[in-house]
């Protein structure tokens, strides 16, 4: 990835339910000024919410929509401005729960399989206009 205008690391949670998926997510977007951790569930996304600071979230829209949306709410209430930048992906067909949702918040959306590079624009633009 590219330095987004200083040497300043930036860290990228991706909240992925998909065991195959996160691994790929974190060798395209590691790199010497970004590191990528990955989680499997909302439980375990609110803890390492608490425990560093976060430029970026990559969330699966499954995962987030799971148990009555708890992690939406967690991080609406104590995270807005992480949740404003997320970038939500999804595979297959999505409910209408969660198309309700998508078309409430309005966010950046990645329908799976989705390109490298795509993927990498998308965090590129989305740090670069967060100054995160």
């Amino acid at each position: 990835m590219t330095d987004y205008s200083n040497n300043k690391i930036r860290r990228i949670l991706v909240i992925e339910n998909e065991a195959e998926i996160s691994p790929l997510i974190s060798r395209m977007l590691n790199s010497e000024t970004v590191r990528v951790d990955t989680i499997k569930d909302g439980e375990m996304a609110e803890q390492m919410l608490q425990e560093r600071d976060y430029a970026l979230c990559i969330i699966d829209l499954g995962t987030f929509m799971a148990k009555d949306k708890q992690l939406y709410r967690y991080m609406n209430e104590k995270y807005p401005n992480l949740l404003n930048g997320a970038i939500f992906t999804a595979g297959g067909v999505l409910d209408e729960d969660a198309k309700v949702f998508m078309a409430q918040i309005g966010r950046q959306f990645l329908h799976k399989p989705f390109a490298p590079d795509r993927l990498k624009e998308m965090v590129l633009n989305t740090i670069k206009y967060s100054n995160a």
